[in-house]
């Protein structure tokens, strides 16, 4: 499947979810041939991510923006956290309020967009199940495509986005795609003085 931007939402339980800080922290035990591993804090615990190589991660919004740090380029990548979607069973109206937030995600510029693919089940994050939506579509006058990756966990919602023009994506996917099997949640540990 080609696909030209990419969104992973990651869909969790509770309706009172702890706000995360997306303020990229580098991760004390960061080794491993300069690939840095990024934190962001979620009440007591840590979340760990490693972004592809070459890539960068900054604090955006209420989000971190992870891109390539090349010139020129049309890819785009976000993380951050929404408000509960009650979404939590894969049943049919389930299924279809998930697709609709996903829809959602593409930028409100990219127009004719259709679905063009659902998948259960492609890979799991932190040992959770996940369901992919490809859609395509049209922005800034190029041919997008653009996937979104659910992962029900406890009623928060966490949103991944990577955007690129059809061209740049296939590569920008697998790349972005890979790293999501480094998200981990930790214990907070206390630094003791």
């Amino acid at each position: 499947m080609q696909l030209c931007a990419f969104g992973c939402l990651l869909a969790f339980s509770p309706a009172d979810a702890t706000p995360v800080d997306f303020t990229p922290h580098l991760h004390v035990g960061n080794v491993d041939g300069g690939v840095p591993i990024f934190e962001f804090t979620q009440g007591n615990q840590v979340i760990l991510y490693r972004p592809p190589l070459g890539w960068g991660c900054v604090r955006s919004g209420v989000g971190a923006e992870v891109q390539p740090k090349q010139e020129g380029t049309s890819v785009q990548a976000e993380i951050s956290h929404q408000d509960s979607v009650r979404a939590t069973n894969w049943d049919d109206e389930g299924l279809k309020i998930l697709r609709e937030r996903a829809k959602a995600l593409i930028p409100a510029i990219a127009k004719d967009v259709k679905l063009d693919g659902e998948l259960r089940n492609p890979l799991r994050i932190n040992g959770h199940e996940t369901i992919e939506y490809a859609f395509s579509g049209m922005m800034l006058a190029k041919a997008y495509r653009f996937y979104v990756l659910l992962l029900p966990y406890d009623g928060e919602q966490f949103t991944f986005t990577l955007f690129a023009d059809a061209k740049e994506f296939d590569k920008a996917f697998q790349t972005f795609d890979a790293s999501l099997y480094s998200l981990s949640w930790e214990a907070r540990r206390e630094v003791s003085k």
